[in-house]
């Protein structure tokens, strides 16, 4: 057997050896598709295919709520339901919660960082099973207010902040100003909940916290006992969230509680993207491999007198067969090594220019798994392509071809499967084509939607300047000092002070209650919040609707005054009162009332995700509220870089410790916040212009071909009198009925698979009319130019000379 396969290989090199431009024009299509494939293959098995770095990962589960009641509380849940779950749940082997700090400042001995830190519970660490690299994880007492100054941090906070010095365990180091004690390393791999976090930080566990239900924030994961089924462990679930709502209405009568795998929840984000660019990749793979069967298919024809000759003295059909196919799985090989090649570069490239928030992009490596991948895909593709072609070769008529010779064999052309086949692969390359353009239209139109959707305010000349300074308190005299001499500055128009960055995807959310003419007061769901200073709405460039802004009367001692935005105030209160209308800081039935008047009405506004629909949204006066931290807005024409270098100073003349921990312009957030959205679209046009340029390539090679076997007609018909403009249409009306045809299917096919894409647009619908014109208007004038070049040199067959050499 391995005789005789090294046998085939051979005679495979020698004649390949024998025609090195047909060899190099299979190669370099296949080893563009196989580079593609894999390098989206690759990514794909390290943020999807690969299992989390944790032991017995498979074991890990979310728990998550629903409550019809409150949408904005969906997948949270309170520490008061942990807790619950804990005593009552008998599926796991530990729980533990965590979420998202706001940030917090790291100093010490020198050091000064602005880290992201996670909030969370003793068995945080315990339920993942990650080891600490040095010292310990946490444990219960930590979670307890008199004990939870404590610390772990991340192998890279380790590194850059204390130089990996191990003896950072029982340091003392100041977070916000507060001693903490770092108590543990965590190693390299661990990187949860996300790649940004630096720093865990024990959820202090109050009498308040305990009890309160309506405070849900909490993600909660959990780790099922050996042997435990998901299926038990959702049962038992829905028992306890049952249970609970009967128990404590007053976060949600209705609480249903839910289980998902961890590793489909890290996942999901990135899996339908990924799968889409897969399927992208694989389908550019797919054209080349159409591309180079048409080919085999036209060599051949060519080579039906030699296969003649090898049958006529004694090889079998079989043997024929056998080397056909092994010189189209050789160089199939070949171009998949030519494939990794230029894979290795385009892996840097994607390390390089990826996004910077795709964690994933570090574990891309042409490892065992990938390269395996592209030896089993070239193999396949070989097999692919080379299959029919080779038997149809094979099973040749002997007598004919022995015959019509191999220069003229036109009669072994003419056969219905020599014939349907190329246009079949024509029609398969020009529909993937449409699909990939179609894909492709869609994402670009949806990042142009993204990029130019409306703000609600004007982010041109806007600058902001994230403060490091965490004192709070109400009306703190240094923030008002920084606003007072940032606008002094020269070319400043106009400042203000926010408790939210603009753009930094972090935002901030209260329960209140809701004074409505309708149902009287009334729990309102969780709602984003921002405490902010006058003029803000006037730096920002949002308009005021109703009402009046916030200014320096709205103090400690004056009247709760708030300010809510548009969608708010239609969502609530819909009959237009909301200027009359109050809000109670305390809720509802929880003690003391604490009543705030509504004064104004502000414009809706895109600042925390361009993606992100405009929510409710209410506005506190900085003078009434404790605030820890704020960032400052500066309307100027000034450049950001300048006005920092002048702030600073004088900033430090009131504080002497301040940073700032970063000064750019809004535009430039926009920009950043939108860098994902930009990768896919231009990873899909890439594809979708090869695509294009395989399937125009595959109508030229097959029109040019058809051309040249028609060259005896065409010359025939010259001498009879037909005319160049008769010669061109016949060429192309047969060329471009083929691409008709290709373009139908791949309209219909790509509409049918539109719905795998439309969960990535933004207000793009599969129905786009723009992108199908656009798409079919691209497909069929490349086509045009593909089958016009080839029939405008049929137009110049000499009749004389052709008839003469006949």
């Amino acid at each position: 057997m391995f005789e005789t396969v090294w046998f085939e290989i051979r005679s495979a090199m020698r004649t390949l050896r024998r025609s090195p431009g047909f060899s190099l024009k299979v190669i370099l299509p296949i080893a563009l598709g196989i580079s593609c494939s894999t390098i989206v293959f690759s990514v794909f098995d390290a943020a999807v295919l690969r299992a989390l770095p944790y032991p017995e990962a498979h074991q890990l589960v979310v728990i998550e709520s629903n409550i019809a009641s409150f949408q904005s509380y969906h997948g949270f849940l309170a520490l008061a339901d942990m807790n619950d779950i804990q005593r009552q749940a008998t599926s796991f082997e530990a729980i533990g919660s965590f979420k998202k700090g706001a940030g917090v400042n790291l100093s010490g001995e020198g050091r000064f960082d602005s880290i992201s830190n996670v909030l969370v519970s003793s068995d945080f660490f315990k339920t993942i099973g990650a080891a600490p690299l040095l010292g310990r994880w946490l444990v219960p007492e930590d979670n307890d207010p008199a004990n939870s100054l404590v610390a772990v941090i991340s192998y890279s906070l380790w590194r850059t902040s204390f130089a990996s010095d191990p003896g950072v365990i029982g340091l003392t180091v100041k977070l916000d100003n507060k001693p903490f004690t770092i108590v543990g390393v965590m190693g390299p791999e661990f990187r949860f909940p996300s790649a940004s976090a630096q720093i865990w930080i024990p959820e202090p566990h109050t009498p308040d916290a305990l009890t309160d239900r309506m405070g849900r924030d909490q993600s909660v994961i959990a780790r099922l006992r050996p042997g435990v089924k998901p299926e038990g462990a959702r049962a038992e679930f829905l028992m306890i969230g049952n249970r609970i709502g009967r128990e404590f209405p007053e976060g949600g009568a209705d609480l249903k509680l839910t289980m998902g795998s961890l590793q489909d929840q890290v996942v999901g984000p990135v899996k339908n993207i990924l799968t889409v660019l897969f399927g992208a990749a694989l389908s550019v793979l797919l054209i080349a491999c159409a591309n180079v069967a048409n080919l085999f298919l036209v060599r051949n024809v060519t080579r039906q007198r030699e296969i003649a000759v090898r049958l006529a003295h004694g090889a079998t059909r079989v043997q024929v067969f056998r080397q056909l196919l092994a010189e189209s799985v050789l160089l199939a090989c070949l171009g998949g090594g030519f494939g990794v090649i230029i894979c290795t570069w385009g892996l840097h490239l994607l390390r390089t220019i990826g996004p910077a928030y795709f964690d994933q992009l570090r574990h891309v490596a042409l490892n065992p798994t990938v390269l395996g991948y592209a030896f089993c895909a070239s193999l396949v593709t070989g097999v692919v392509f080379g299959t029919v072609p080779a038997w149809l070769a094979a099973t040749t008529d002997l007598n004919t071809s022995l015959k019509n010779g191999s220069w003229n064999s036109r009669s072994a052309d003419s056969t219905l499967w020599s014939r349907g086949l190329r246009n079949v692969f024509v029609i398969a390359q020009v529909t993937m084509a449409v699909v990939l353009a179609m894909s492709s239209a869609w994402m670009l139109r949806s990042f142009v939607h993204l990029a130019t959707v409306k703000l609600g305010f004007e982010p041109a000349n806007l600058q902001v300047i994230q403060l490091s300074s965490r004192t709070g308190g109400p009306g703190n005299a240094f923030f008002r000092e920084v606003s007072k001499e940032a606008n002094s500055l020269p070319g400043v128009e106009s400042t203000a002070l926010v408790s939210n960055t603009p753009f930094s995807g972090f935002s901030t959310s209260i329960t209140l209650g809701l004074e409505s003419s309708r149902t009287g007061w009334v729990m309102g769901p969780s709602i984003e919040f921002r405490e902010i200073s006058p003029g803000y709405f006037q730096t920002m460039g949002i308009p005021v609707l109703q009402g009046r802004d916030f200014n320096d009367g709205d103090k400690r001692d004056s009247p709760c005054v708030v300010m809510v935005n548009d969608q708010m105030a239609h969502d609530f209160w819909p009959d237009g009162d909301v200027l009359s209308r109050r809000i109670d800081l305390n809720g509802v039935g929880k003690g003391e009332r604490h009543y705030c008047a509504i004064v104004g009405v502000a414009g809706n506004s895109r600042d925390i995700a361009l993606e992100k629909q405009p929510g409710p949204e209410i506005y506190f006066p900085d003078l009434q509220f404790s605030l820890v931290s704020f960032t400052l807005l500066i309307r100027s024409r000034n450049d950001i870089s300048l006005l920092a270098s002048s702030l600073l100073p004088r900033v430090q003349e009131h504080n002497r410790s301040e940073r700032f921990l970063r000064a750019v312009s809004v535009e430039e957030l926009i920009e950043h916040s939108i860098v994902g959205p930009r990768f896919r679209a231009e990873l899909a046009g890439f594809f979708a212009a090869l695509a294009l340029i395989l399937g125009a390539v595959g109508v030229y090679g097959v029109t040019t071909y058809s051309v040249s076997r028609r060259t005896h007609e065409i010359g025939i018909r010259i001498a009879f009198g037909a005319q160049a403009a008769d010669i061109l249409k016949a060429v192309l009306r047969e060329s471009l009925l083929i691409v008709a045809v290709g373009t139908t299917l791949g309209i219909v096919l790509a509409f049918s698979l539109g719905q795998i894409v439309e969960s990535l647009l933004f207000d793009v619908k599969r129905t786009d009319t723009v992108s199908f014109l656009t798409v079919i208007s691209l497909i069929l004038s490349a086509c045009f130019l593909a089958s016009y070049l080839p029939a405008r040199h049929a137009t110049k067959i000499d009749p004389k000379t052709l008839l003469r050499y006949e």
